[in-house]
């Protein structure tokens, strides 16, 4: 309360009189102890309650203001704590993103390396695939050679040169047949005739001279089989030795080497 005098702060007094009534005094420092009216104590009653409900507003209001800044600083605290945990995860992935990127890089050279590789092996397999398929063919060859060179050395093989083949001879005449004899073999002679002759059968190897006569000399023969070495050119005569007498010679040769 204020003294109605100085207008300065003074001490609220109320005193009952008698009637039961309440008076106010302002009980000055300076100015004693002094009856206020009514209407000024309403009056200074409706400050003093209208100062304490705006001080009781402020009051609530500062407490609402610090309790709701509070609040922001603490959600603005988290929101900055959360920023900081995301751009720190952010800068994780973006590192491990960077190193994956590097690591495909890199796994994407060593796979086109390694298809280049195969590219290269597949080439070299398809010529040694290619070599293998022509060894065969060769080996097959070889093996067929082989099997006629042992058939050879065996005498394994035969060629019929002549076939119940009809020479007609006149007195004292010849006829010379030659063949050619690749292998070193003999020749199988089967001949018939109508009159008596003889063979002889030479080779170019011995200079074209003969080297076996069937039959043995002074002998001639009407029939009969006999065998001859021979190898390289042959040559093969018929001599018909009568001087009077045509014949008629049928031959069968055949080459066996």
């Amino acid at each position: 309360m204020r003294c109605p005098n100085c207008k300065k702060f003074s001490k609220e007094v109320k005193v009952r009189d008698e009637d039961g009534k309440w008076s106010i005094y302002s009980d000055c420092l300076n100015c004693g102890r002094i009856l206020v009216e009514r209407k000024d104590i309403r009056m200074e009653q409706m400050i003093e309650g209208g100062t304490d409900w705006v001080k009781v507003f402020l009051a609530v209001f500062f407490v609402l203001v610090a309790g709701l800044s509070g609040y922001l600083y603490y959600r603005v605290t988290q929101d900055e704590l959360a920023m900081a945990d995301l751009q720190s995860r952010y800068s994780d992935l973006h590192n491990n993103y960077m190193s994956l990127l590097n690591t495909s890089s890199s796994l994407q050279e060593y796979y086109n390396e390694l298809t280049g590789m195969y590219s290269v092996l597949r080439g070299e397999y398809s010529d040694l695939e290619d070599m293998y398929s022509a060894s065969l063919v060769e080996k097959a060859v070889l093996r067929d050679e082989l099997d006629e060179l042992k058939a050879i050395l065996n005498l394994g093989r035969s060629m019929v040169l002549e076939s119940n083949m009809t020479v007609e001879l006149m007195p004292d005449d010849n006829l010379t047949l030659t063949y050619n004899a690749i292998y070193a073999g003999f020749i199988e002679v089967n001949f018939s005739s109508s009159a008596d002759v003889f063979f002889w059968v030479g080779s170019s190897i011995d200079e074209g001279r003969y080297y076996a006569r069937y039959p043995a000399f002074p002998n001639t023969a009407v029939t009969g089989t006999f065998m001859v070495p021979v190898v390289d050119v042959v040559y093969f005569t018929v001599f018909n030795p009568n001087e009077e007498i045509e014949t008629v010679v049928f031959l069968s040769i055949k080459y066996v080497y």
